[in-house]
């Protein structure tokens, strides 16, 4: 149980009013240019699904998971009601949990870390290289105690972590891959997309993310078909047939979409999930 003591002061750091000043190109959290220049297919879009009353794991959802792994050069898509289930909800297919140890970077929004604490593992900080900002497998390898479990690279910005040498560390060593591939819709390595190159990854589609939605949302990829059926069971209440409750699970759907444009577009500008927002 998270112990939350209201009584404790509380003093804003001095970087977050620098952290909040407005850029040239606008702040992430106003989209209304981009709305206005869409409109018309976000009313479509939202139109066709509201008539339907499939607002959960409808058809759309359905679609939309095989074009968005077809994209990602994976086999398996499962949307997600957020970026942070997406990473939650990995890290539990692949059985991580109190006692374990994940290593994972400090430069990455606070979701990649407390996901591995929602497990009761604990977050383990590698530094990262200097040039490039992302997690390598030479600053990981001394950071592996017999307790570690799993990875997590953040392809930061979209800029993909050399994963080659990391998969062969994690296979030597035992370990999973999870790739927070949250900054990297359509980022390729070696020609391979971002969301295929490890284990199993997950995607935000936070509003202001390369592929955003009206509301939040996210995506788990994965070319194991075990790891797809867990992470299914766990997003939907634990069920594999519904009202049969396998296991404890969580309520971390996917709202309803509307898909414009083919699979291998997915990523593109105009492309946004619409639907009921969370």
């Amino acid at each position: 149980m998270t112990q939350i003591d209201l009584s404790r002061s509380f003093k804003a750091p001095d970087w977050l009013a620098v952290s909040q000043r407005a850029t040239e190109i606008g702040d992430s959290h106003h989209l209304e240019r981009q709305y206005i220049e869409i409109a018309d297919e976000v009313k479509a879009a939202v139109e066709a699904v509201l008539p339907s009353g499939k607002y959960t794991l409808g058809p759309r959802v359905a679609e939309f998971e095989r074009a968005f792994a077809e994209y990602c050069d994976s086999k398996f898509c499962i949307g997600m009601a957020s970026g942070t289930a997406a990473l939650h909800l990995a890290l539990e297919a692949l059985g991580v949990g109190p006692g374990d140890e994940v290593i994972t970077v400090s430069n990455t929004y606070v979701a990649t870390a407390f996901a591995i604490s929602y497990t009761g593992a604990t977050p383990v900080f590698a530094d990262v290289d200097p040039q490039t900002y992302n997690m390598t497998a030479d600053l990981v390898a001394p950071k592996i105690t017999s307790r570690t479990r799993a990875l997590i690279p953040v392809h930061l910005y979209g800029h993909p972590v050399d994963m080659d040498p990391l998969m062969e560390l994690a296979k030597a060593r035992g370990l999973w891959v999870l790739e927070d591939a949250s900054h990297s819709h359509g980022a390729t390595y070696k020609g391979r997309k971002t969301g295929s190159l490890g284990h199993i990854a997950a995607f935000s589609f936070y509003p202001g993310k390369n592929l955003g939605a009206y509301g939040d949302g996210g995506a788990i990829t994965t070319s194991d078909p075990e790891l797809n059926e867990k992470v299914r069971m766990l997003r939907y209440i634990g069920q594999r047939v519904k009202w049969v409750h396998e296991v404890i699970g969580f309520q971390e759907r996917l709202d309803d979409a509307e898909i414009h444009r083919p699979a291998r577009e997915v990523g593109s500008r105009s492309d946004r999930l619409s639907g009921t927002a969370r």
